[in-house]
């Protein structure tokens, strides 16, 4: 399970042409004017002039020219230095290498160097400088130090609230929910397969999703897209491999990652039972220690299991249908004869919905037999 720790995948297929190379994304600079139309309206820094010109950040206003993109990013800096300036206005250039400036340019997950022309590694095409430091600025064809950039695939992990996840994801109750999210995936605006896989090592990994069971998304005009994966117990046991290599006596580890395009995520860290349902065959079988929606997803054989909410069902006449019957430690849930669900605190509180048949054995506070409030009729 535990078999890779990182993965390198190459971006994607590109082109080499007699003209250069071909990039998913574009550069180039143009008038300030001509940056306020999608997709090209994302300045990156502003020139003095399209050529030997002085360079500005972007939250400047001096200049009539920009640098601009057909992608969305931020500008905050990491490890995503376009070029260095002399300063926030009326500035010389470094190239991204260099270290004598202090104003950096930075934008998206964008990484970048200077080369004499752009290849398949580094194929987005910025601008060029005269020289590598203490340098004017211009279009990309004009100087010799042409500062060419790539920007990769983010794939990442994140809850239903779309924030990402950083921790393993310890014993969820099944079926559970989870975000995949790809940015800069390089791929066009419309559907995208998200395809999952759980990592076994050298031994070859599962197909968790793959081919009819791929999970669509959309890819956006800024080359995001988000798919929903919902993970049930029939996707682990899936994943647990003929030699139940995984297994062990406590729990089990699951390592799941997804491919979108040519990009390919980091690990979802899962730790699961997995011979946690062999013995349910219907809803009749779970124990009170597993008494959550329907764990072994087993609606339809035999009693009709609740999904949509905290326990295990039971039926009309009170009867235990594979845990204790309620009571204020455990607070476990009833149905009542209409279907309607309650809990212990319902009982006490006397508020509709009282849930069960008068019965001996269904008893309230202080031996008190419950009995069907008017939403609970004994029809």
């Amino acid at each position: 399970m535990r078999g890779r720790n990182l993965r390198f995948f190459v971006v994607g297929l590109l082109l080499i042409m007699f003209i250069g190379v071909t990039s998913a994304y574009a550069c180039d600079v143009r008038l300030v004017t001509a940056c306020q139309t999608s997709p090209m309206d994302n300045i990156v820094m502003k020139l003095s002039d399209i050529s030997n010109a002085h360079g500005e950040i972007y939250s400047e206003s001096n200049y009539d020219y920009a640098l601009c993109c057909d992608f969305t990013g931020s500008y905050n800096c990491g490890t995503n230095k376009v070029l260095g300036l002399s300063g926030t206005s009326n500035a010389h250039a470094e190239a991204p290498g260099e270290s004598t400036y202090t104003t950096n340019v930075c934008y998206d997950a964008l990484e970048c160097t200077d080369l004499g022309s752009c290849n398949a590694e580094y194929p987005i095409e910025m601008l060029s400088l005269s020289d590598t430091v203490d340098a004017h600025l211009a279009q990309f064809n004009d100087y010799n130090v042409k500062i060419c950039c790539k920007l990769e695939p983010n794939l990442y992990w994140a809850d239903e609230a779309e924030y990402t996840i950083t921790t393993p994801q310890g014993w969820p109750t099944l079926p559970h929910t989870y975000k995949m999210i790809v940015e800069n995936s390089g791929l066009p605006e419309g559907p995208a397969d998200f395809e999952v896989y759980e990592d076994d090592g050298l031994i070859g990994d599962d197909n968790i999703r793959v081919g009819p069971k791929t999970i669509s998304g959309t890819v956006d005009a800024n080359g995001r897209a988000v798919a929903t994966w919902e993970v049930t117990y029939a996707d682990l046991s899936s994943a647990s491999g003929p030699v139940d290599e995984e297994r062990d006596e406590e729990n089990t580890e699951f390592e799941f990652y997804f491919k979108v395009g040519t990009g390919e995520s980091n690990f979802l860290l899962f730790t699961y039972e997995l011979g946690l349902c062999d013995a349910i065959t219907e809803c009749g079988d779970y124990t009170q220690a597993m008494c959550v929606p329907d764990l072994c997803e087993k609606s339809g054989t035999g009693t009709t299991c609740q999904k949509d909410f905290c326990t295990c069902e039971w039926d009309a006449s009170c009867e235990q249908v594979g845990h204790d019957f309620p009571n204020p430690d455990n607070n476990l849930c009833v149905r009542c004869i209409d279907n309607v669900l309650g809990d212990w605190s319902d009982m006490l509180g006397g508020i509709t919905n009282e849930y069960c048949d008068t019965s001996s054995s269904c008893l309230g506070a202080g031996g008190t037999p419950l009995s069907n409030s008017v939403s609970c009729t004994t029809d």
